[in-house]
């Protein structure tokens, strides 16, 4: 059986790349590690801090190349270093956030989630894999 040693990235379809990238740098600091243009496809690999997992963002200009009739990315989580200034920051934004006024309280961490640009959904979380 292959192991798995670590997860490597997630990868998004985004409508404007360059905004996208701007969301996740200003409320993250999300650095660009590499971009390119593959097969008229541009795209951006961001890493954040420490973190071993890179956000791989997709420019797609056309709307949804593919249909996708199965599963899909429900959200992915991210865990800051100040949850409450995070939470404020993008409620000062005006970001759409979920609950919309207030944190989701788990035994081991707290968590919020919103939705970027794209409407993709993310969780912010204070501690790796809520605390357990």
């Amino acid at each position: 059986m292959n192991k798995v040693t670590h997860m490597d990235h997630v990868q998004m379809m985004v409508g404007n790349l360059e905004d996208a990238v701007a969301f996740y740098q200003k409320h993250f600091d999300f650095q660009i590690r590499q971009m390119g243009n593959r097969m008229g496809d541009r795209w951006t690999i961001l890493k954040a801090g420490d973190s071993p997992v890179c956000l791989a963002l997709v420019e797609d200009t056309e709307g949804v190349k593919e249909k996708v009739s199965g599963a899909r990315l429900f959200h992915y989580g991210l865990v800051v270093d100040d949850f409450e200034g995070t939470y404020w920051n993008l409620h000062q934004e005006g970001v759409r956030l979920d609950p919309p006024n207030g944190y989701i309280e788990y035994e081991g961490s707290r968590s919020f989630y919103f939705f970027d640009l794209n409407g993709h959904k993310v969780e912010v979380s204070e501690h790796v894999c809520g605390g357990l």
